[in-house]
């Protein structure tokens, strides 16, 4: 068996259908880190039955699939497949074709398929396949990448499993647990077979005693069927005489009813025509009545009115005595205030006399104040003249002492001024080209700030319409929460009162709910409920269950007889009305004597009524004792169509309710969908099921509202941080044109003071030719100046000492004329204070003489309001008087319509006891006719009850019945049959519970009982020759595994000391005595050293440890490939040349596929393939055959 080729397809880096043909001899494969080398051995690992993805360098299995890159979308699968040529007969796999073909799928998700030769197979097909031959998952021929030296540093227990595939007991063992699973597998049979016997066995006794029972009941049962039958044939024919008779009754009943009828529809219609005159005269007499109470209400209106005028008139009159008496006080008043303005307007004439003569004194003073202040302006403008003199010498003098010490100073410093601007010139080219730089630094700032404004801009515009876009969603989900809260709410209400509906026991008879309340009160204990809180019923079976059960529905449910007569005792001592009550432990069901697989052959069949609900297990029996024997089907065709193919033998209802009864009779027409009792369970679960949905949409619906709130709010703190950076940025662009403009204001300027400084070294050179003259002529000056200015200063002393004099006179005449100035003020004020009182005064007899002509004025009005009041006092009076002449006019017209209406009220009363006698007459009528009615209907529902009873029984209708031909009962024999029925009866009750199947059951235990009992002895013998395998197999293991131990040992030591160039090695069961279980000891020492423990071994001597003994295994089972993964990258040069070496001596036997970075090691390579990674993510592969280039070179290449 030798490897042919290696298909990979989706599988990790190589995504494209990828082949690699191995040819014999060595196959290297090679190329830089990361370009998915290893991906090959994980490969051929994987479609070798590898289960762990850390044996494929994975976290998951679905790792294996191609994930994608950035210009490949992920695989959804993996597929590779492994072809080997079995053609050779050296280490052929027997009972396969010339060519094997194993291949596995994976798809994401982690499921993966197995195949083999383009077959489905299992994982298990595949470990067998490759047992003993070293390939496979747990095999040696494949050594991944950093696994080499795990050989070495493994425990000695670890490195079993190379062992033993080495040493070809890796099929004895698998046998061995196959045989001892199976063995588990007997021996757990034989536990449960022992306890199945056991209980079979435990169970045949008591099963053929009740099985003797049910043959005595059925006996019996027989025997009561035939009485009980022609009991009930006597029966039917007594009721149905009885219903004829009743039925004569009912109609003369009916007849006499409706003549009496007539009679008081007659009466009642003379009597309304009374009744209506009666009214129409009531009315009259109201409306009159009403007149006069509206006369007497006016009179009354016009009395308060006379009396209001009156008091009215007297007010008028009290109103005109105090306008007199005010009159009077105004007059005294007013000749007062005119006496005391006369005095003070003598009092003002005086003041003003004095005050002209102040005011022409004041003016005198202020004339001579007036000479003087001119007298000191004159002196003033000579001190200005001498001072401004003094001040222009002064200047000039100072002008030409700094001229003459600039012209000195300049003359001293030109030298040093001239170096000084030289050096100005310098720095201001300097920072020139400074200023420069900067200024084209700004530029660029200045447009890259424009640039990410504009980016800025647009993303702000983008999220502002995202916010608006989100906004709008947030709205709509808005909307729609608020109709989810709506309708949440709705249906909460409306499951919460039917809730209460159902607590309350609304809809049922007052009885049930009476007893009902009693149980709840703990009054009525053993009270289970009414049918239909006890069944559950599917919503499309509730109208034909509903149907079935019929007023049976709110019968009472109760644990035995005597709660059902504690009940009824309650209900007649409270007179809370009547109920029927089903006692558990009295109720009995009768099956349905029809073969159930004949039923289901009939269309539209859907089963029998008690087998579509479920109940609690308590009412078991009741439930199949009310809707056992009841057939459901679709509808009333298919229905219709089983009930005469059956003799109208079955109780039928459909699914819309409709009723076949047993005997053949048909009840249906419309229902309503549901009485509320049954489904009304199902109506809540629903209604809350619904609420709870919309709460579930209602919460995504928030949490959407939150999440896009959450997108909004982020979009809005972005938009905002980017508005904020725009405002930033607009900042800067504004901050940094400033600052370009400020430098562009400095090159000006620093290129005018450079001009500026130029011009200057040029005026340098021409004033000190200038300054030499002029320093002459300015000496000359300064010394006439210093003269002319000693003398003007003298004459401004004369001047300053006059003017002194003269404000001192005028301060005196200052002050005198402001004494004069008070004076005239105080004169001022009192003359205000005069003038002020004469107005207060004046306007104070004008107000009096005005109050005086008011009070003239309301005496007028006063005497005019009283003539006024008088006129409509006379005038009310005489419509009083009116008014009662027609109040009594009105009265006596009332009189007569009351009159009236007590006679017609009279003969309506006669009237009316005639209908009542009639009435009384006709609800007598109407009570007997009831009263037979309901006898005839009570009838009719025992005749049916009656047919109901003989098929809930027995299943008989009653021409089947009559066609037994059983002795007919007769009036004389009725309780003679009824008494022997009876006593049958309690003979079956006395039989206890019977069973009818356990006739069968009995025969069928035994037979089970006995086909048990040989189950077991086979398992025992089963159990026996599996030991006997198990122990053969230990025995051939433990000597083929010493026998091989001992030939690895022999190698091992030979090829290491080859690799080694010396040393020693050997192999060593850590306990000889269980070779199976014992631990493998690694021992070595290279040439030179004395090792004590692996692990001291350096990592490169480990990897080679381990390689010795991977050729020693190679030497004495070789696999017909091996998947070498760098197991050589610890290896020095020297070390891998040898490793080479041995590649090379070993292809001759082994197919080789070395995955490598050596050059030692790619130097022996028959096939040279190079995996590249082109493309980040997919590797491709190159292949290079050597056989081929030596062929076309026509050399041998070492």
């Amino acid at each position: 068996m030798k490897l042919k080729s290696l298909e990979l397809q989706g599988f990790k880096s190589f995504p494209d259908r990828t082949v690699l043909n191995f040819n014999p001899g060595a196959t290297i494969v090679v190329g830089p880190n990361g370009s998915g080398k290893s991906n090959i051995s994980d490969a051929i690992r994987w479609v070798l039955g590898e289960t762990s993805a850390k044996g494929v360098r994975g976290s998951k299995m679905e790792d294996v699939i191609f994930s994608g890159s950035n210009s490949r979308r992920a695989m959804s699968s993996a597929e590779v497949s492994l072809i080997l040529d079995n053609s050779s007969e050296s280490g052929k796999i027997p009972d396969c074709g010339d060519e094997i073909v194993v291949t596995r799928r994976c798809i994401r998700g982690g499921e993966s398929e197995y195949l083999i030769d383009r077959k489905p197979a299992r994982l298990k097909d595949i470990t067998e396949l490759f047992m003993n031959t070293g390939v496979g998952r747990s095999g040696y021929s494949i050594i991944g990448q950093g696994k080499i030296s795990e050989i070495v540093s493994q425990k000695s227990e670890d490195r079993r499993t190379i062992f033993e595939e080495a040493a070809g007991i890796s099929k004895y063992r698998f046998r061995k647990n196959e045989a001892e699973r199976k063995m588990n597998t007997v021996t757990e049979n034989m536990t449960r077979a022992g306890d199945i016997l056991r209980e079979l066995e435990s169970r045949v006794a008591p099963l053929e005693k009740a099985a003797e029972k049910a043959r005595r009941y059925l006996q019996l049962y027989e025997e009561k069927k035939r009485l009980d039958v022609s009991l009930w044939l006597f029966d039917v024919e007594t009721i149905r005489k009885k219903v004829n008779e009743l039925s004569d009754s009912v109609a003369v009943a009916k007849r006499v009813l409706d003549e009496a009828d007539g009679e008081l529809s007659a009466l009642e219609a003379k009597n309304e025509r009374l009744y209506n005159e009666s009214q129409a005269n009531k009315i009259k007499a109201e409306s009159v009545q009403k007149k006069i109470r509206e006369n007497s209400e006016r009179v009354i209106e016009l009395e308060g009115s006379v009396r209001v005028i009156n008091t009215e008139i007297e007010h008028q009159k009290q109103r005109r005595s105090e306008a007199e008496l005010n009159r009077s006080m105004h007059v005294s008043a007013y000749e007062e205030s005119l006496k005391n303005l006369s005095e003070l307007k003598d009092q003002l004439a005086e003041l003003r006399m004095g005050l002209e003569e102040l005011r022409a004194e004041y003016e005198r003073r202020l004339a001579d104040t007036e000479e003087l202040k001119q007298k000191r302006s004159c002196l003033e403008e000579l001190m200005s003249d001498k001072e401004n003199l003094i001040r222009g010498m002064r200047e000039r003098l100072v002008s030409d002492k700094l001229k003459l010490s600039e012209i000195s100073g300049f003359s001293d410093s030109s030298v040093g001024r001239r170096e000084e601007l030289n050096t100005t010139l310098e720095e201001l080219r300097e920072r020139n080209e400074l200023l420069q730089k900067r200024y084209d630094k700004a530029d660029a700032t200045i447009a890259d700030y424009s640039d990410r404004l504009d980016v800025i801009r647009k993303k702000c515009a983008l999220l502002k319409s995202e916010n608006e876009n989100k906004a709008a969603e947030i709205e709509n989900l808005r909307d729609s929460q608020g109709r989810l809260v709506s309708d949440y709410t709705s249906k909460k209400q409306r499951a919460e009162t039917l809730r209460r509906m159902e607590e309350h026991f609304e809809g049922y008879s007052n009885s049930v709910r009476f007893v009902m309340d009693s149980s709840e009160r703990g009054k009525l204990p053993g009270i289970f409920g009414p049918v239909s809180r006890m069944i559950d019923v599917p919503s499309k079976y509730s109208v034909a269950v509903e149907t079935a059960l019929g007023s049976n529905v709110q019968n009472i449910i109760v644990e035995n007889e005597n709660s059902a007569k504690e009940a009824i005792s309650l209900l007649k001592k409270n007179g809370a009305g009547r109920a029927t009550f089903y006692p558990v432990s009295s109720v009995k069901a009768q099956p349905l004597n029809i073969d159930l697989n004949h039923l289901e052959k009939y269309r539209g069949y859907i089963g029998i009524a008690s087998g579509l609900i479920r109940c609690d297990d308590r009412c078991k029996n009741v439930i199949e004792y009310m809707l056992g024997r009841t057939v459901v089907f679709d509808n009333l065709s298919n229905a219709t169509e089983c009930a005469r193919s059956m003799g109208y033998r079955v109780r039928i209802v459909t699914l819309d309710g409709q009723l076949i009864n047993a005997g053949g009779s048909f009840t249906g027409g419309s229902t309503k969908r549901d009485s509320g009792m049954l489904t009304r369970a199902q109506e809540i679960a629903r209604f809350e099921g619904e609420a709870e949905k919309i709460g579930i949409e209602l919460t995504a619906n928030r949490e959407a509202i939150a999440s896009i709130q959450k997108e909004l709010d982020e979009t809005a703190r972005e938009l905002e941080e980017n508005e904020q950076n725009l405002n930033v940025l607009n900042t800067m662009l504004g901050a940094e044109k400033s600052q370009q403009l400020v430098i562009q204001s400095q090159l000006d300027g620093d290129k005018e003071l450079y001009n500026k400084t130029l011009e200057a070294l040029d005026e340098l050179k021409i004033r000190d030719e200038r300054d030499a003259e002029e320093k002459l002529q300015l000496e000359d000056q300064i010394r006439g100046l210093t003269d002319e200015l000693s003398e003007t200063e003298k004459q401004r002393e004369e001047l300053e000492k006059r003017h002194s004099e003269c404000n001192k006179a005028i301060s005196d005449s200052i002050e005198n004329s402001n004494s004069q100035l008070i004076k005239i003020t105080q004169v001022e004020k009192e003359i205000e204070s005069k003038e002020n009182n004469i107005e207060i005064g004046e306007n104070s007899v004008k107000s009096l003489l005005e109050a005086a002509e008011r009070d003239s004025e309301n005496i007028k009005s006063a005497d005019e309001s009283c003539r006024m009041y008088a006129d409509r006092l006379a005038e009310m009076s005489n419509q009083i008087e009116e008014l009662k002449t027609e109040a009594g006019r009105l009265g006596r017209e009332h009189d007569d319509l009351i009159n009236e209406g007590i006679a017609g009220d009279a003969a309506l009363s006669k009237l009316r006891n005639q209908v009542k006698e009639e009435s009384h007459r006709r609800e007598n009528l109407f009570r007997a006719y009831t009263e037979l009615d309901s006898k005839l209907e009570q009838t009719k529902s025992e005749q049916d009850k009656l047919s109901s009873k003989l098929w809930d029984e027995y299943e008989l209708t009653y021409a089947t019945a009559a066609a037994l031909n059983y002795p007919p009962v007769t009036e004389q024999t009725r309780a003679r049959t009824s008494s022997a029925s009876a006593d049958l009866k309690n003979k079956i009750r006395a039989l206890g519970s019977v069973s009818l199947d356990s006739i069968d059951e009995y025969k069928e235990v035994s037979e089970r009982a006995e086909f048990m009992r040989q189950q077991y002895d086979d398992l025992c013998v089963s159990k026996t020759d599996l030991e006997k395998i198990i122990d053969g197999l230990e025995t051939d293991m433990k000597k083929r595994f010493l026998d091989v131990m001992a030939e690895l040992d022999f190698n091992f030591k030979a090829t290491f000391r080859e690799l080694f160039g010396g040393g020693t090695a050997e192999l060593r069961l850590t306990d000889p005595c269980e070779p199976l279980t014992s631990g493998i000891e690694i021992n070595v020492a290279p040439p030179g050293k004395i090792v004590k423990s692996m692990s001291l071994l350096s990592g490169g001597e480990q990897s080679f440890v381990a390689i010795a003994l991977f050729f020693a295994i190679l030497n004495v089972n070789p696999t017909p490939f091996a998947v070498l993964d760098e197991i050589e990258a610890a290896l020095d040069d020297v070390n891998v040349a040898r490793f080479a070496d041995y590649i090379k001596r070993y292809s001759e036997d082994t197919q080789f596929v070395v995955i490598t970075h050596r050059r030692g090691t790619m130097e022996i390579a028959d096939t040279l393939y190079g995996v590249t990674m082109p493309e980040r993510g997919i590797s491709r592969v190159l292949t290079l055959s050597i056989f081929d280039a030596e062929n076309k070179l026509g050399v041998k290449i070492n």
